[in-house]
């Protein structure tokens, strides 16, 4: 039996009985503010769950599958998702530094705000993504799809961005790229833009 305590009142969020958590399955389950540092977690089941806030340091999450997951404000250094699932996840506001995200899927995901220092997202699906003034600074993105990607205000500065695919990336004047690179050379597309209060589909968030 494992009980999953909050990080910070210590009281029991709920309980597995398991003798670990790989392969776990917790669709939906409240798990916020819960405490799950260095847990092995590869291939679990995370759909829909609530995280928020949870504490997920040097965790492996493996091939884990948190699509529409709420990870906002979740701590995730260190942490090891390569090949994880998290389309349509909620990380705004995440910590993400020195975090292997190789060949995460991280289609349509909300990463504004987030921090993504020093991470490896070698060959990441980043399709659709916001990564409005997220700081991806000395990142590793070689290979990493952010075709549709929303860069606003995203710091780039000395990321590797060596066979990354920009194709109608959305960029502004606040945008910070690694020296001498040429964004719109990669197809990248420079625009205003103001962030419209929901439901205003996100396209309409963009104005040239």
């Amino acid at each position: 039996m494992i009980e999953i305590r909050d990080r910070t009142s210590g009281r029991i969020l709920t309980t597995v009985d398991a003798e670990n958590l790989i392969g776990v399955r917790m669709p939906h389950t409240v798990l916020r503010q819960a405490f799950l540092a260095k847990m092995d977690m590869r291939g679990s089941r995370l759909m829909l769950a609530n995280m928020m806030g949870a504490d997920l340091r040097g965790a492996s999450l493996i091939e884990a599958d948190m699509t529409d997951a709420n990870l906002r404000q979740a701590i995730l250094d260190h942490a090891n998702l390569a090949s994880a699932n998290l389309t349509f996840a909620q990380l705004v506001g995440a910590t993400l530094d020195n975090a292997n995200l190789e060949m995460v899927d991280l289609g349509n995901a909300d990463l504004s705000d987030a921090i993504l220092t020093h991470a490896n997202l070698d060959g990441a699906n980043m399709h659709s993504a916001d990564l409005t003034n997220a700081d991806l600074t000395n990142a590793n993105l070689h290979a990493a799809n952010l075709s549709y990607a929303l860069l606003g205000g995203a710091n780039l500065s000395k990321t590797n961005l060596k066979g990354t695919r920009l194709t109608s990336a959305l960029y502004n004047e606040k945008t910070i790229w690694p020296k001498d690179f040429q964004p719109e050379t990669y197809g990248a597309v420079k625009v205003t833009f103001e962030k419209a209060p929901d439901p205003v589909p996100w396209w309409c968030w963009w104005k040239r």
